[in-house]
C-alpha cells in the first residue's frame, strides 16, 4: 500500500492514513502509520497484517500484563536503556526519567503515560497468547523500570490500545 508522505518528516500523510484505515482508531493510525508507516522494519514486522480487519478495543491493562508483552528483538535496546534509565527515578528523581518534560511530569503525577501503546494479539505475529507491542516500546519498557524500582504497583492498570483477530460467528 502507498501513501503520500511529508517530503521534509518523512511521515505519511494524515488524509491518505485516515482514508486507507477507515476501521482503525485514530490514535492507531496516528502512531503506527502517520508516525512509522515508512519505517522499512515496521513494515517487515507487520506489513502481513490488515489493521483494517482486527478488532480494535482500549483496554486498561495491569502493569504486570505489560511488563509481559513480547516485542521484536530489534527493540530490545531501546527497551533495555528505558528500564536502566527509569529504575534510576527512585535515587535521581523523576527529570532524569525523560528529556521530554510534559512526559516525566505526566509519570510523576498520574503514575502512567500520555499516550496509550498499541499492542496486538501475539498470535498475529507467530508469538505465544501473550500481547504484543507494535509501538510503545518506550513507554512500555519506563513502566517495566518504574516497577521494577517498587515506584509504581505492578497491579496499576494503564490505557493500551489492544488489536485482535476478528471472530466472525457462522449464522
Amino acid at each position: 500500500m502507498s501513501f503520500r508522505f511529508d517530503e521534509n518528516t518523512g511521515r505519511v500523510c494524515r488524509d491518505s492514513a485516515i482514508r486507507h484505515f477507515p476501521n482503525v482508531p485514530l490514535d492507531v493510525v496516528q502512531q503506527v502509520i502517520i508516525d512509522h508507516g515508512r519505517n522499512s522494519d515496521l513494515q517487515e514486522q507487520y506489513g502481513h497484517l490488515d489493521f483494517n480487519l482486527l478488532t480494535w478495543s482500549k483496554e486498561n491493562l495491569p502493569g504486570a500484563v505489560l511488563r509481559q508483552c513480547t516485542r521484536s528483538y530489534r527493540s530490545d535496546q531501546l527497551f533495555a536503556n528505558c528500564f536502566e534509565r527509569t529504575s534510576l527515578v527512585a535515587k535521581k528523581g523523576w527529570k532524569f526519567m525523560d528529556g521530554r518534560r510534559a512526559v516525566s511530569a505526566h509519570w510523576e503525577q498520574y503514575g502512567t503515560w500520555l499516550l496509550p501503546p498499541v499492542l496486538i494479539a501475539g498470535e498475529l505475529v507467530g508469538r505465544s497468547d501473550s500481547l504484543h507491542i507494535v509501538e510503545g516500546h518506550t513507554r512500555i519498557g519506563n513502566l517495566t523500570g518504574l516497577i521494577h524500582a517498587d515506584i509504581i504497583s505492578d497491579a496499576l492498570c494503564h490505557g493500551a490500545w489492544v488489536g485482535q483477530p476478528s471472530r466472525f460467528k457462522a449464522a
